[in-house]
């Protein structure tokens, strides 16, 4: 019997290609029983994360940790896709510390991850904090099966690119490189 290192690149690749859709906690938007619910701590955890209000976060987080691993959107988005979305380093920073790693990889309903917004968003710190927390994450494909370096050179994001296609390099398929390559030509990042 060989024991695999759980350092090791191939480690990585057999466990997010076998890695199946990872849903947040959905009962908060999608039954009728817990609207209640939803109105009172979802709704105010949304808005403390747009405006990067982590103090009224945290507040609402400590009534009901919960909070951390539910889709407190319609698309399924946690506060996490929130914060990241929003572009707030000191919120994403304080929620990742009270996650655990693999709730870094919780997907909204069109398969996307947190870490695909910060892509999409340029944010190289908040996709650094992600990283540290969770070194699988520029391998999780978004929606229509696209990587975070795809998604930042959609964007334009030249930084945020770089800094990915360091952390990708070794997980990346042949028709990945042709696409990401493509895109920067079409993004203007040469």
């Amino acid at each position: 019997m060989t024991i695999e290192d759980p350092n090791s690149s191939q480690h990585h690749l057999h466990r997010v290609a076998s890695a199946q859709f990872r849903r947040p906690l959905l009962h908060l938007v999608s039954t009728k029983e817990h609207k209640k619910r939803y109105l009172t701590q979802c709704v105010p955890l949304h808005k403390a994360a747009l405006k990067g209000d982590w103090k009224e976060g945290k507040k609402i987080i400590d009534q009901d940790p919960e909070l951390l691993y539910s889709a407190i959107t319609s698309g399924w988005g946690t506060v996490l896709h929130i914060a990241a979305g929003s572009n707030h380093v000191h919120f994403v920073d304080e929620l990742v510390k009270q996650m655990d790693r693999d709730a870094l990889e919780l997907q909204d309903e069109l398969g996307n991850t947190a870490f695909c917004f910060a892509a999409a968003g340029g944010n190289v710190q908040i996709a650094e904090i992600m990283y540290k927390k969770n070194a699988l994450l520029p391998s999780i494909r978004g929606g229509q099966g696209v990587t975070p370096l795809y998604l930042a050179a959609l964007q334009g994001k030249s930084e945020m690119a770089l800094y990915l296609f360091t952390k990708s390099r070794e997980i990346l398929e042949e028709n990945d490189w042709s696409m990401v390559f493509l895109t920067c030509i079409n993004s203007g990042l040469y």
